[in-house]
């Protein structure tokens, strides 16, 4: 018996005219200049990165919920190397276009406290398409 497996997909198609909001804070990125050792691991669904220790790595604005975000991890989806353009790996979508591959940075919001803070404001993640030509 193999068990049974749950999981929720949830796969977004932004379009880019409806995405447009001029309130958008600039997001700001601290200690990338600061060496950082890695565990990388696949974990059956994507290539991922987690920080040995407690990650000085930051991330504040673009109007994130709380004050700071601490890196927790990254991960990257990605599709085969004869992938044709718009049906790579990316989980999510742009103006209907799955690119090559897709890198996740997955943040903790550093004031969130379990049982007083709105669950949905606990983590925060920045998504990057990649593309290879």
């Amino acid at each position: 018996n193999a068990g049974t497996c749950n999981f929720r997909i949830h796969i977004l198609d932004i379009v880019q005219q409806w995405a447009n909001d001029g309130n958008l804070e600039a997001f700001n990125l601290t200690q990338l200049n600061q060496p950082v050792d890695w565990s990388v691991v696949n974990n059956g669904h994507a290539i991922q990165g987690n920080p040995s220790k407690k990650s000085d790595l930051k991330v504040y604005g673009g109007s994130l919920p709380g004050r700071t975000y601490s890196v927790l991890q990254f991960h990257l989806h990605w599709g085969g190397a004869k992938s044709k353009y718009g049906y790579g790996g990316s989980e999510h979508l742009l103006n209907s276009i799955r690119y090559w591959g897709e890198m996740h940075v997955v943040m903790e919001n550093d004031d969130f406290k379990h049982n007083e803070t709105d669950p949905s404001e606990q983590l925060g993640v920045l998504g990057f398409f990649i593309d290879v030509c």
